[in-house]
Order: structure tokens, then C-alpha cells, then sequence
């Protein structure tokens, strides 16, 4: 009878492996015909210097690829291996490293940073001074601090220390109550890593090295620049709204936790593995369970922000994941725990955020079709249109007081909404368009005719009617503010003020009074571009505590 068991055990656990196996093999395969050419056309289309992807299926890495090239002028191919700074991925990291200090009592993440920070004072504007800020508001996006901080910034090239970029932001105005309201925050991380510092005795680097990175064998990655990286080394390209491409600047941010990890798609393949594993080998699963878990929100909200991880759904199933990018970088990576399934991918460019979603969730699709048999991606057929016809498409577009335009850049119609940043769109048909660029993938824009003639357009069933230009009373404003390496524009759009900031995030401002102008939803919700006047001129503007000359 024991004979009979184990043969039945046997036969099961070889009937699974090779299920698995031919599994991958499928999957594999149609990542190479259908997923590989696409990639390889959007490396021309958009003018991509390189990228590296991965796909991960049951602990496995069971696909890695290299496009394009690590370095274009030297010709040094991208590779599974290459080095990318992977932007706000870092934040992943940095939750992980409190959840882990917490389990070993060095940490509490719902007492006030006070404790661990006591010069750590805020302005409350909300009649409330006795409300406190906690590392979970912090890990969550909740802190209601300014998204950048006076010392340190994304725009700050001097690499100050993270006690003194922490300490910057002591004593500036909350935007928002703690706890009240989602406001993305660079600065409050930044605080975080600096607590992190003090309470284990040692430099963030070092401690993410001795505590997150070697255990999980991600010899290739690190929180600073490394000798050992070599050629390996990507080098970062920046882009602007024109298509024009050159050298990203290379500096060490001052909220290094935020935003300064650098690594391989094959490293980050062993975090996933972690993510897919509920936290370990690093963290208990209840320790995980809370840091997937929506914060702040009643228990059947299931999307939004947990401890460091953005909580979703896509393909109708549960994921987990994060957005990165910095000067001349882009990354993503995307787990789906239930399925064990999960991708990251990284692009040397700086604002290519939504092409490396589409690659992953095309990937996971695949993926997904092979393991279930479900149907879930529909690719469509692009359809070239002569310029001819695109130019009698271009035109603004309104509906109430939102404004909405068609352009023509370069030979490509492109969408312009409300208060957003230009999309690039691919023709389906003569009235039927989807955003196809850096940004994202599969929004429907549909032209709607009447005789013949172009009336307006839909977007998500909503109709903006044709209209006419209006006129601008800002003339004094307009102009270029800041560094070399990050100029933010000030021009009029639509009779509206328009800032373009990080080289390609366009917002229409609000006038609040004076000089003073209030950012739509976005980076910077809730806060206010101020512009500084002097001996009759505008010299400069500030926002979230940084303060820009005005060139020329």
C-alpha cells in the first residue's frame, strides 16, 4: 500500500512539473513572438536608448531581455544585467526596511516621528496643532507634507546629507492634515530614511546593503554608485515634449530612500520572488499583509496606497507595484501575489513610465492567458493616416470649462486634455484613436462627425465640442525659471497660465490672488506656484520650497 502511495505522489508531482514546463515554454514563446516585436518597434518609434525586462512566474525567472543599448554612443548593448537607477522603486525597499524594524522593536510606525525626530515641527494651518505624523501617514503618502523639501529636492544638485535635506523640512506648512488625504511626498521618505539612519546607527546605504540587499543576493544593486558597476552602467537620457534627446544629469539625491537605488532587472526578480512569498525571507506574512493592505480607507477599498506599495488591479487580478522615475530613468514593476506571477522593466529615458506599464501588463497577460486559458488582451491594428487628414482633426475642444486639444507633432496626432500632458495617439481608423506613448497605452479618443464635418470628439463617452481660440492677460509671467538641467516653462495655453515642469508635466494653474497660482490635481496638488517680483519684474518663482531664477 506505502508503494502505491508514493507512486500516486510521484506521478502527481510529475504530471505538475511538466504542466509547469510546458506552461513556460508557452509563455515564453509568445513573449518572444508578440511581446519582443513590440518592443523592438518602440525603440525607433519613440526613440528609446535602451531597456531591460523581466518576467517571473512561480520564483522563477523564466524570461530576461536586453533592447537597445546600455550606453547608444559607445554601442553598449542592454542586457538582463545592465545597472539602472530605479527611481522611486527605492520606496519599496524602505517600507520593507521599517516593517522589518518594527518587527524587531526598534520601531513603531504609528508613533509621532517626534519621538525619533524631536525637532521634527510642522505648521498646521487645520486649528489642530496636536495632530501627529507617523511613519505609517509617512509610508502611505498621507504625512500631508509638500511633495519636495526646501534642501535636497529633485531639483537640488548640491547631494546634501539625508539629516540635512530630513531637517529642511521641519517647520514647513502642511498641505494637508495627517491622515486626510493621499499627497505623494518625496520629502516626508526622506524623513523616514533619515529615522531609519539614527535608529540602527549607520549610513541608509549600508544599512539597506547589510539588510535587504545581501540577504536576497542582489549583488548588483546598492543605494550609491558603485566602481563595481563598470560598463554595466547605464547611462540616463532625458526628453522633452519636442522629442529631443541629451544627457541626464548624474547626482546623488538628498532623500536617497526616495529615490536613489540602483539596480537589474535579475535583482529585482528576487524581490518580486519576496513579494509573491508574502515577505519572506524577510518579513513575518503579517508584517506583509499590512504593508498590502490599503491604508486609511475602510476595509473593502482595495486600491490605493499601503505601506510603500501601490495596491490595484489589473487583468481582474490583485497586484502590487510601484512606478519609478528620475533624471533619465523610468522603471515599474508589477507582482500579482495570488498567481505567483510578476515583471519589472526599465528603460534609460526619462519619462517613460507608461511604456514600461504596457510592456508588463502585456507580459502578465500572456502570462495569465497561458496559466488560466482566458482570453484577456486585445492588441489592435494600427492604420497610418496622411498628414493631411490629421491636420483636419486639430483644434480645441471644450466641454463646460474644460479645454481639450488635437495637435500635430511631427507627423503624429496628439491629445491634449484638460489640465494634463500632450499624449501621442495611434489611429485605429479615420474616427478612431488610443493613446500610444511614453505615458500610457489604450485611452479612446473617438471623432465625432456631422456632414462630414469634424463637431468635436469623445474621451471615455464624454463629448467637447469644436470651439474657437480665446485670448491671455498673464504676458508678464511667461518665461523659463531654474537650472539648466530641469527648466520649468511658463507659457499661456487656452488663455490660461501653463507651467510645464520636469521637462514634459504640463498644468494649467489657477489664480488664487496676486502672484499666486494653485496647481490642479497632480505632482503638486494642493500646493501653490508663487512667482517673486522685484524692481518691476518677475525674478523667479518657487513651489514646494524650491525657488527658480528666471533665465535670460
Amino acid at each position: 500500500m506505502k508503494r502505491v502511495v508514493i507512486s500516486l505522489l510521484l506521478a502527481f508531482f510529475c504530471q505538475s512539473f511538466l504542466h509547469a514546463a510546458v506552461e513556460e515554454k508557452a509563455i515564453t514563446r509568445r513573449l518572444d513572438e508578440e511581446l519582443a516585436p513590440i518592443i523592438q518597434k518602440d525603440l525607433s518609434r519613440f526613440n528609446l536608448p535602451g531597456m531591460s525586462i523581466a518576467v517571473i512566474c512561480d520564483g522563477k525567472t523564466i524570461w530576461a531581455k536586453g533592447f537597445g543599448y546600455a550606453d547608444r554612443e559607445k554601442r553598449v548593448p542592454a542586457t538582463p544585467e545592465t545597472v539602472y537607477r530605479v527611481g522611486s522603486l527605492s520606496k519599496l525597499f524602505n517600507a520593507t526596511a521599517v516593517m522589518l524594524m518594527q518587527e524587531q522593536q526598534r520601531l513603531s510606525i504609528d508613533e509621532g516621528i517626534k519621538r525619533y525626530l524631536p525637532r521634527a515641527n510642522f505648521v498646521y494651518p487645520f486649528g489642530d496643532e496636536s495632530a501627529k505624523i507617523t511613519l505609517r501617514h509617512i509610508l502611505s503618502h498621507r504625512a500631508g507634507t509638500t511633495r519636495e523639501c526646501p534642501v535636497g529636492h529633485y531639483f537640488d544638485d548640491s547631494e546634501p546629507s539625508p539629516k540635512e535635506t530630513a531637517v529642511s523640512l521641519f517647520g514647513t506648512t502642511l498641505v494637508y492634515p495627517p491622515g486626510a488625504k493621499t499627497k505623494y511626498s518625496n520629502s516626508a521618505i526622506g524623513v523616514c530614511g533619515y529615522i531609519l539612519e539614527k535608529t540602527v546607527g549607520m549610513e541608509y546605504s549600508t544599512f539597506q546593503k547589510n539588510y535587504i540587499l545581501q540577504p536576497l543576493g542582489m549583488a548588483s544593486s546598492s543605494f550609491t554608485k558603485q566602481e563595481s558597476f563598470g560598463e554595466r552602467l547605464a547611462k540616463g537620457y532625458m526628453r522633452n515634449l519636442n522629442g529631443d534627446q541629451w544627457e541626464a544629469p548624474d547626482f546623488r539625491f538628498g532623500y536617497i530612500s526616495a529615490a536613489n537605488l540602483y539596480s537589474t532587472v535579475t535583482d529585482m526578480a528576487k524581490f518580486i520572488d519576496v513579494m509573491c512569498n508574502q515577505g519572506r525571507p524577510l518579513l513575518k506574512p503579517e508584517s506583509f499583509r499590512e504593508m498590502t493592505t490599503v491604508q486609511f480607507e475602510p476595509k473593502d477599498v482595495t486600491q490605493g496606497f499601503g505601506l510603500g506599495f501601490e495596491l490595484s488591479r489589473v487583468h481582474n487580478e490583485r497586484t502590487l507595484g510601484h512606478l519609478g522615475a528620475v533624471y533619465g530613468f523610468s522603471s515599474s514593476i508589477l507582482v500579482m501575489p495570488d498567481g505567483k506571477l510578476g515583471a519589472v522593466s526599465l528603460v534609460n529615458l526619462d519619462g517613460c513610465e507608461g511604456i514600461n506599464n504596457k510592456y508588463i501588463h502585456f507580459a502578465l497577460g500572456i502570462a495569465l492567458e497561458e496559466i488560466t486559458g482566458r482570453r484577456l488582451l486585445h492588441i489592435p491594428s494600427a492604420t497610418e493616416l496622411p498628414a493631411s487628414k490629421l491636420k483636419r482633426l486639430a483644434g480645441r475642444y471644450q466641454r463646460g470649462e474644460a479645454v481639450a486639444w488635437l495637435t500635430v507633432k511631427k507627423g503624429s496626432l496628439c491629445y491634449e486634455p484638460p489640465g494634463g500632458t500632450r499624449r501621442q495617439l495611434t489611429a485605429l481608423s479615420e474616427n478612431e484613436f488610443i493613446t500610444d506613448d511614453y505615458f500610457g497605452y489604450g485611452q479612446e479618443i473617438s471623432i465625432v462627425r456631422q456632414e462630414e464635418k469634424v463637431a468635436g470628439i469623445k474621451i471615455n463617452d464624454a463629448f467637447y465640442i469644436r470651439t474657437e481660440e480665446e485670448g491671455f492677460p498673464w504676458q508678464n509671467l511667461i518665461g523659463e525659471y531654474g537650472p539648466d538641467y530641469n527648466i520649468t516653462q511658463v507659457y499661456e495655453k487656452d488663455g490660461k497660465l501653463t507651467v510645464l515642469v520636469e521637462w514634459f508635466y504640463e498644468y494649467t494653474l489657477k489664480h488664487v490672488e496676486g502672484l499666486r497660482f494653485a496647481y490642479p490635481f497632480g505632482l503638486y496638488h494642493g500646493e501653490e506656484v508663487r512667482f517673486i517680483e522685484s524692481e518691476g519684474r518677475i525674478q523667479a518663482l518657487e513651489f514646494s520650497g524650491a525657488v527658480f531664477k528666471r533665465r535670460g
